[in-house]
């Protein structure tokens, strides 16, 4: 029973580590890139190391009821397309680190499902990007943009800026679907030197380690 409950904390610590004080969130205060499907839930809070996220969770989701964790994939959403700055290779590379990390950092001690079940949570994470000003980008355009902080400008010729680089997870009972817990973590891209710089998976590992980090630091303290 002790190791059911230590994984139930688990499965919640790893959505809301991604990619705590609380205070409410109006619906129009929250940028919607469309991954969740409720925006309106999520409340400020902050992580161990006083970095802000938003989050929220169901009050059926408790540690009895689950013991397993089905992690689906990391994703990009909405589905990016390779810029000059950001090639195609460098989505992939980044997506499929992000999703190592999870699973061998994060994870590496939970017990984890293969399919749908009782007692398991199953977890989507995406890297989503979110237009904060008026940009004139596509949806597709906005994560390769957001990736990149200087040296890339946007459409409208404004900086990246105007464009939210965040990692979205969402928590639900995997044979139901019932969505038990949602967490927003805003994140920054990489400084480049000049705009014919190219990004590479290494400026984008420091970010990603540190979203991996924060799953551990958490697995750490439910396991010790």
């Amino acid at each position: 029973m002790k190791i059911a409950r230590s994984s139930s904390c688990l499965a919640v610590a790893l959505a809301f580590s991604l990619l705590a004080g609380v205070s409410p969130v109006h619906a129009d205060e929250v940028a919607h890139s469309g991954f969740l499907p409720d925006y309106s839930q999520l409340e400020k809070q902050k992580d161990a190391k006083g970095s802000e996220l938003l989050r929220w969770q169901s009050p059926n989701l408790s540690k009895a009821n689950y013991q397993k964790i089905l992690l689906e994939p990391v994703t990009f959403y909405p589905e990016p397309q390779a810029s000059e700055q950001v090639s195609d290779q460098v989505l992939k590379d980044i997506q499929a680190y992000l999703d190592s990390s999870l699973r061998t950092v994060g994870l590496a001690n939970v017990p984890q499902a293969t399919e749908a079940g009782p007692g398991v949570l199953r977890i989507k994470v995406a890297i989503t990007a979110v237009e904060t000003s008026s940009s004139g980008l596509k949806p597709w355009q906005l994560i390769p943009v957001a990736l990149v902080v200087q040296g890339a400008k946007a459409a409208s010729g404004n900086r990246p800026r105007d464009v939210d680089l965040d990692v979205e997870a969402l928590v639900s009972d995997s044979v139901s679907g019932e969505v038990l817990a949602m967490s927003v973590r805003k994140g920054k891209g990489q400084d480049l030197k000049d705009s014919d710089a190219q990004l590479t998976l290494d400026d984008a590992k420091p970010r990603i380690d540190q979203w991996a980090e924060n799953v551990a630091e958490l697995v750490q303290k439910i396991f010790n």
